[in-house]
């Protein structure tokens, strides 16, 4: 009698175990799908955190609004306009007595977004004078994005910049404002 060959995996009677490359071959698919979730993850927390500062500062706003018609002036300072923010919201606050306005800026999680009463559009990024968000990579020095030794931050969203140069001269300074329906008045 002459020997057989040995049954292919599919023929055998009692498979024994998976091959190495089926191992592999499903070990890759898991990391391909662990990958996108992971991308989606972050990418649905990023617009949580932005539709949080909008909605924010869409109620600072009308709060402010309310307190200039009650008062006739809108408040003097962050304290007296006692203006509500979701956990991880900071409010900075500029008033100007001369022209009855004001500049809000509402930071959560590296992501900035400011209002005015001279721009009701919400646009990200900070008012003038106001502090940037703790964005700044090591220890203030960005050399990959602006150059050796320059300072300055990138908004989480990446529309918004501003670095500086060692001399103190704005090197970038980038803001687009954020697309968003008029608010009532």
């Amino acid at each position: 009698m002459l020997p057989t060959q040995p049954k292919s995996l599919f023929e055998r009677k009692n498979p024994r175990g998976f091959t190495i490359v089926e191992l592999l071959i499903v070990i890759v698919v898991i990391g391909i799908l662990a990958a996108i979730t992971i991308v989606a993850f972050n990418g649905i927390q990023s617009r949580a955190r932005v539709a949080l500062i909008q909605s924010d500062l869409n109620g600072a706003v009308k709060t402010l609004g309310l307190l200039n018609v009650t008062n006739g002036t809108y408040p003097a300072d962050l304290a007296t306009a006692n203006l509500r923010a979701s956990t991880g919201t900071t409010y900075q606050y500029t008033y100007t007595s001369t022209g009855n306005s004001y500049c809000l800026t509402a930071t959560n999680n590296g992501v900035a977004y400011n209002v005015s009463i001279t721009n009701p559009a919400l646009i990200v990024g900070i008012c003038p004078g106001h502090t940037p968000p703790n964005l700044l990579v090591n220890n203030g020095v960005v050399s990959t994005l602006a150059g050796i030794n320059s300072t300055g931050y990138v908004d989480a969203t990446g529309l918004a910049a501003r670095f500086t140069s060692p001399a103190l001269k704005p090197l970038i300074s980038v803001a687009r404002p954020l697309p968003r329906s008029p608010l009532p008045h």
